[in-house]
């Protein structure tokens, strides 16, 4: 048992990953993608902005 809120150890992660869109949590390639992205000529005209790699947890 969790001492946090009583449930079974694993328990909190799964209920998080069921709120994500994707139902899944960030992979480390998910972040070098985007990171990629911008570096790249294709996001030549991209300035100013905030980017949530998150599978659509802030939607």
């Amino acid at each position: 048992m969790s001492d946090i809120n009583g449930k079974p150890l694993g328990q909190n992660r799964k209920d998080f990953i069921n709120t994500i869109p994707l139902g899944r949590t960030v992979e480390p390639n998910n972040i070098a993608n985007m990171v990629a992205f911008l570096a790249s000529s294709k996001a030549d005209f991209i300035m100013d902005q905030v980017f949530a790699v998150d599978g659509g947890g802030i939607i």
